[in-house]
């Protein structure tokens, strides 16, 4: 098994964003220029490359969209990929859940933690996962035959899994 990354990364820009967490407050840097905001900390704006940053407080409430894989290093202390992944609702074609489920399947035995969230797919794996957590999330009529759809969240266990793909 790889070495364990450190839980956090530090140093300019980092720190204060770490500081700002232990006092209970999650907050994002935002261009005092144009209002872009910026993750991870940046020295300055990648929209106009203004100076003049400030660590705006947020809800810590959101949404999320889309995601990605960090396959270059950016920070000398952090290996690549990162040791969690989440991926949702990716169990609604085979060839989709086979190849996915393939690649996360040997990412988990490589030590990383590995979440999917399904709303029940029909290629969701019937084994080697165990169930975290169930939500009712809003969704619409034209994404789904429902307004509130019961998903649920489940880590990976690629040890008991008996193969690569769904079963």
């Amino acid at each position: 098994m790889r070495q364990r990354r450190p839980n956090r990364v530090t140093g300019p820009g980092h720190d204060g964003f770490w500081e700002y967490c232990a006092a209970g407050e999650l907050r994002i840097q935002r261009c005092d220029a144009c209002g872009h905001r910026s993750w991870p900390p940046v020295e300055s704006c990648e929209r106009c490359d203004h100076r003049q940053l400030t660590w705006q407080l947020t809800s810590g409430l959101g949404r999320v969209v889309s995601w990605c894989t960090f396959e270059r290093q950016y920070y000398p202390e952090l290996d690549v990929p990162w040791d969690t992944i989440l991926v949702g609702d990716m169990c609604y074609e085979r060839p989709l859940a086979e190849r996915l489920l393939g690649w996360l399947i040997v990412i988990a035995r490589d030590g990383a933690n590995v979440l999917l969230g399904d709303p029940g797919r029909s290629y969701f794996p019937k084994s080697g996962v165990t169930k975290l957590a169930t939500y009712n999330v809003q969704t619409t009529r034209e994404l789904e035959d429902r307004e509130i759809r019961e998903t649920s969240v489940y880590r990976l266990a690629p040890d008991i899994l008996p193969g690569a793909g769904p079963t």
